[in-house]
């Protein structure tokens, strides 16, 4: 049986995502997860989309460190025998009513990383420092997060595109609920489309995105203006500011930083994407 302070510093490791843990601990407190169980069988029995079992994982990786949960193998958890998952799970359901219905922050601001392919230098020394890379957020699951929680709008900036970067983008706008905005800001020199953009062209316009061309030559010769931002939009409320492309590399090679935003400024950041959208080129005539 779990002591107070026990109690204490479990709720407090799994209260950053508490609806999410709350459900876990309700599904191990009345004996659907016990044992030796898959973390896609722990969505179902949690009651958890299988599109959010990233976030299921994340609580059970960090419930492990103060010994709530057991990992068992990759994607095989456990529960431990005291832990008072029902006492657990009522505390977190009122950290969920708090922060649903009273709490209200101006920002709310996460960190977005992409690590090397395993093995990985860098998932071993963020470990060794103390820091677990399975408790940050993952760039390609926060996007599809992104894509499939909007409801009037969802906006792609990116600079450079691939043929699988291209496939990334049209997953994600079909994602999309069909009746809201979509928009793809890109950055193509002289207004020449690249070919991975031509690729997915009919595409786009099967599924009404509004495609924007970001890059304006200025008076002088050799000069122009664009950007090198990426930026992932969700309504007017969240968004994804990092560096990740829409390209193979970025989503499995390279590591990717950034932020996912909820709040004021992912509002500041749809204005500036607004105002980027009147001063481009409506491109590939649409």
């Amino acid at each position: 049986m779990l002591f107070d302070e026990q109690l204490r510093l479990a709720f407090i490791q799994l209260a950053k995502q508490p609806d999410t843990a709350m459900a876990v601990c309700v599904a191990a407190a009345d004996g659907r997860f016990v044992g030796n169980t898959d973390l896609y069988a722990i969505c179902t029995k949690a009651g958890v989309p299988q599109s959010s079992s990233y976030q299921v994982e994340k609580v059970l990786a960090s419930g492990a460190t103060i010994g709530v949960f057991r990992k068992q193998s990759e994607l095989n958890w456990g529960t431990v025998e005291g832990v008072d998952y029902r006492t657990l799970a009522l505390l977190l359901g009122g950290a969920t009513l708090y922060r649903d219905h009273i709490f209200k922050p101006d920002n709310l601001v996460d960190v977005v990383l992409t690590t090397p392919p395993r093995p990985s230098k860098l998932e071993w020394a963020l470990d060794a420092m103390g820091y677990r890379a399975s408790f940050l957020e993952n760039t390609e699951e926060i996007f599809t997060d992104l894509a499939t929680r909007s409801t009037n709008r969802f906006l792609i900036m990116t600079p450079f595109i691939d043929n699988e970067g291209g496939k990334k983008i049209c997953q994600l706008f079909n994602k999309v609920p069909i009746d809201a905005n979509k928009q793809l800001i890109v950055r193509c020199e002289n207004g020449i489309p690249s070919s991975a953009l031509l690729n997915i062209e009919m595409e786009l316009k099967e599924l009404d995105v509004k495609l924007f061309n970001y890059w304006l030559p200025k008076t002088q010769p050799g000069t122009y203006e664009t950007y090198h931002a990426k930026v992932i939009l969700s309504d007017h409320s969240r968004c994804y500011v990092g560096s990740a492309n829409m390209t193979q590399a970025s989503f499995a090679y390279s590591m990717e930083l950034g932020f996912i935003v909820e709040g004021s400024a992912a509002k500041r950041v749809a204005w500036i994407c607004d105002s980027i959208m009147e001063t481009a080129q409506n491109f590939l005539n649409r």
